[in-house]
């Protein structure tokens, strides 16, 4: 689900802690929506200081014995994500994930995925206000807590991409007349036609295929309404008019689709996409229960190094590599993708880039300030989505599950709560030669009770006297009792 925003203007680097309303100025989405992200944030960034990653003592989300999942909450780098519910099931009966495949018997290790993800009106209707008639309103986030296997050889808190690192850059084409920036509304109508504009331009990763630190076919999509112009998938007649017509493309897609975002490293099994069509037309077959329209989208493969243009249109225009470079529609590929638009030039890095699907980017236009040939963006990471990853236990050859590896994984995934703090919660690493404490005594806890085994050996003694059996002596105190 996509939100209909203005722009994104949460700048974390500016350290801002507030948002304050001044009598008598305008209230934009994006102040609202910013004030939302700065209280986020500090939050997140409190519960990963005072947390960091793990499980509580009670009410943890697990793995049982019978490779089930026991409901429950984790924290993932400040985020508290829960599965709610008291029994057991399967990892193919996830609320979150849906589809999933029952956890297998086989040597793997498992592990959540935490992100957050846009839900709208259209997937919860109880978000609407039945008083005003069916008026649409705010959207909401959802902490999504999905579990998935990768195997053995791979860490999935390290080695499993959070979200892709291409960058994107964008400016507008030389050819394009500003207009009149008094009319804000009006750009968006006109936009990238004979006047700049007022827009929200957004570029995001549908699918990929192959790994996606290596991928072998990479479809992008990309809207000047952020993608956010969906309905509920009806017969062409029951459809908002101006919303089937134009050279759009359409895209099909439901709840399943909107989950299964992100990366799966286990075998056996593939993430449904939503369904890219250049005309109004639904699905015989899921996903078909939601649309959303965009500008255009691009299908590229590659073979080695070299990447190929399979499939692609922009507001009716069909892509290609061929003829002018100035044309619209045109392509060019190497180590990165050029793309002329119909009013921006897009340049998206691909060699050795790492790409998940989900992966968007946002650019605002504003004519007030963009003129032809204005660059809106400039080698850009994507904004999001940022998947979050916990391991949670490692199933053996036999089946048999592993859930700690060492006692400071077991802290980890059975932390108390401060007002509980007991010596067997805190770790413990010897730093002395003294023999007493080894490597097992991996907690205050242990070593305490060592304490109590506590031998002749392990006493250091040094006389203080000058003459005598003892003068000058220092050792432990066995030794001294052996000079008796």
């Amino acid at each position: 689900m996509k939100t209909q925003i203005s722009r994104d203007s949460f700048q974390p680097d500016k350290r801002y802690s507030g948002v304050h309303q001044q009598q008598g100025r305008i209230l934009t989405d994006s102040d609202w929506n910013e004030l939302v992200a700065i209280c986020r944030e500090q939050l997140k960034q409190t519960l990963f200081d005072v947390v960091g990653n793990g499980s509580p003592r009670t009410g943890a989300l697990s793995i049982t014995s019978n490779r089930r999942i026991q409901p429950g909450d984790l924290y993932v780098d400040g985020l508290r994500a829960e599965l709610p519910g008291t029994i057991p099931f399967g990892a193919n009966e996830q609320p979150d994930l849906p589809g999933y495949l029952a956890l297998p018997t086989g040597p793997c290790l498992v592990y959540a995925d935490v992100w957050e993800r846009t839900v709208t009106s259209l997937e919860d209707s109880k978000l609407r206000d039945p008083g005003l008639h069916g008026a649409d309103t705010c959207t909401r986030t959802q902490t999504m807590l999905q579990v998935k296997t990768c195997p053995e050889s791979v860490d999935p808190e390290t080695a499993i991409p959070r979200r892709g690192d291409a960058t994107l850059s964008l400016s507008l084409h030389t050819s394009l007349e500003a207009g009149d920036p008094c009319d804000p509304c009006a750009g968006l109508i006109s936009a990238g036609q004979e006047r700049v504009g007022n827009y929200l331009f957004r570029l995001e990763v549908h699918a990929v295929e192959g790994t996606a630190d290596n991928p072998t076919r990479l479809i992008l999509k990309w809207s000047s309404e952020n993608g956010a112009e969906q309905y509920e998938a009806l017969p062409v007649e029951q459809m908002p008019p101006g919303f089937v017509a134009g050279n759009y493309v359409y895209e099909f897609y439901d709840v399943t689709t909107e989950k299964q975002l992100g990366v799966f490293p286990g075998s056996g099994f593939t993430p449904v996409r939503g369904a890219l069509e250049t005309s109004y037309e639904i699905p015989d077959t899921p996903p078909r229960e939601l649309v959303r329209r965009w500008d255009g989208y691009c299908e590229l493969t590659r073979s080695g190094t070299v990447w190929s243009l399979a499939d692609g249109v922009d507001r009716g225009v069909t892509l290609t590599t061929g003829g002018s470079g100035t044309s619209p529609g045109h392509v060019a590929l190497g180590a990165s993708l050029q793309v002329n638009l119909e009013a921006l030039q897009l340049v998206l890095d691909l060699s050795g880039k790492t790409f998940v699907a989900g992966d968007f980017w946002l650019a605002p236009v504003r004519e007030a300030v963009d003129g032809p040939g204005s660059t809106v963006l400039s080698g850009v990471e994507p904004a999001g989505i940022k998947h979050h990853y916990l391991r949670l236990a490692r199933v053996q050859a036999d089946g048999t599950v592993v859930l700690y590896e060492n006692d400071a994984d077991q802290r980890r995934h059975h932390f108390p709560p401060l007002t509980d703090l007991r010596a067997h919660d805190v770790g413990y690493q010897t730093t002395c030669d003294s023999g007493l404490f080894s490597a097992s005594h991996d907690n205050v806890e242990k070593a305490l009770n060592r304490l109590c085994q506590l031998a002749a050996e392990h006493i250091a003694y040094a006389a203080t006297c000058t003459a005598g059996l003892y003068a000058g002596f220092s050792g432990t105190v066995r030794q001294a009792l052996d000079m008796i």
